[in-house]
């Protein structure tokens, strides 16, 4: 398979495992951080280990130095815009041609499709309805050459190896191609592909992940490897919740406590403040499916743990602001919500933003995407309990019983 990565961490771990533990040596990493670089592109020319060689279409002299490096959109009028171009064509007779080329005609791409061919190397599923052609919209109006190198790949690969993203990648338009089977995503040629793959994911959560034991009392797992944790703790709620949809509750039941399990409470916290509310969110993500697949007991841990920690985060923030009460900065908080989701232009969308911005403090200024994501979630979290873990009203004083008056003893302390 081609796997490309990010970053350093689900880089140079698995550079690690292929180089000295010898850990499946047929995958080719490709690093996007590195792709712009025209010694590492050229480093596909030749077989690494058990990986074969990558066609990148173009020489290295088409890419040294500044050549390719960048692309922008410029129409051609002679270049219909609603019509898809063949992508291997275009990089190979357009954007091949000569040392250099700096602006491509179109942003609208096809890449045909072997159906037999799929079919037989597993690129997709026996019940998958394949499509003749993958169509896509480039969303931007320039190219950088990652990028170009990323496309050249997917047009010279015809399919033959498998093509995986360690991330959910939407810059170059093919995001609803990408399935997920695991924590990766896979590039695949069917009608709505953007979703999970069930079994196959089911399969790789519940008989192969492990957890670098999290699930052993004490050890300590920083930031970082937190952040990579509740990834995978993410992945069980979204499976979790495929698979109610498809309903399969058994299953998804099992799901939810082999997450529980795996990466439990004890080190790795429900509730814990985070960047982007990232740890919350996934713990989020858990809960709600665990209510929907009747697992209640989980359900109501992970929601105990939630509504203490964002409830703390949100007394923070309040206490950030200028004289600002907790109540003040909820009805903020709720009015810049309402202003928000209700907006229908981007003019609206930056009224928003300014009437937040306008109402908090210099110090919570700098917070306000935190403030406000942790604020939506905090709701989120509060409808789920209200929706599935409904609270008994308390009885008010109009419908509590009286006493009958009927069977009061007579008063005969009185004289008549």
């Amino acid at each position: 398979a081609i796997l490309y990565t990010f970053g350093d961490n689900d880089t140079y771990p698995l550079w690690y495992a292929q180089e000295v533990e010898k850990v499946r040596q047929d995958i080719r990493i490709i690093n996007t951080s590195l792709l712009g670089i025209d010694w590492y592109i050229n480093q596909f020319r030749y077989k690494i280990n058990n990986s074969d060689s990558i066609d990148v279409i173009w020489t290295p002299q088409q890419i040294m130095g500044i050549n390719r490096q960048y692309m922008q959109y410029v129409a051609d009028p002679n270049v219909p815009k609603e019509s898809y171009f063949d992508l291997y064509d275009l990089m190979k007779n357009v954007l091949g041609q000569g040392d250099n080329v700096t602006t491509f005609p179109t942003k609208r791409f096809k890449v045909d499709v072997d159906a037999a061919l799929v079919r037989k190397n597993g690129t997709v599923n026996a019940g998958d309805s394949v499509l003749k052609e993958m169509l896509f919209e480039l969303p931007k109006n320039d190219l950088t050459r990652d990028e170009l190198i990323i496309l050249n790949t997917i047009a010279s690969n015809g399919w033959k190896r498998p093509i995986y993203f360690t991330s959910y990648y939407d810059q170059l338009g093919f995001q609803k191609y990408l399935r997920k089977d695991g924590i990766t995503y896979r590039l695949v040629p069917v009608a709505n592909g953007g979703q999970i793959n069930s079994e196959w994911m089911l399969n790789n959560l519940m008989t192969k992940f492990t957890s670098g034991n999290a699930q052993t009392k004490g050890v300590y797992f920083d930031e970082e490897n937190r952040r990579h944790l509740i990834g995978i703790r993410q992945s069980y709620g979204e499976l979790a919740r495929d698979l109610i949809a498809k309903g399969r509750m058994e299953d998804a039941k099992k799901v939810v406590l082999k997450a529980d399990s795996l990466i439990p409470d004890i080190n790795v916290p429900y509730g814990m403040p985070s960047r982007y509310e990232l740890h919350n969110q996934a713990s989020f993500t858990l809960m709600d499916a665990a209510y929907q697949a009747g697992v209640k007991d989980l359900a109501g841990k992970i929601s105990k743990a939630l509504n203490k920690d964002m409830n703390q985060q949100l007394n923070y923030y309040a206490s950030l602001g200028d004289d600002m009460s907790r109540k003040q900065l909820d009805d903020l908080l709720a009015r810049y919500s309402q202003m928000k989701y209700t907006a229908q232009t981007n003019e609206q969308v930056n009224q928003a933003e300014g009437f937040l911005g306008s109402n908090l403090s210099k110090n919570q200024s700098g917070l306000a995407y935190e403030i406000s994501r942790n604020y939506d979630l905090y709701e989120y979290v509060k409808q789920s309990d209200a929706k599935y873990n409904p609270q008994p009203k308390a009885v008010t004083d109009s419908l509590k019983l009286k006493p009958d008056s009927s069977n009061k003893k007579p008063d005969t302390s009185k004289k008549k």
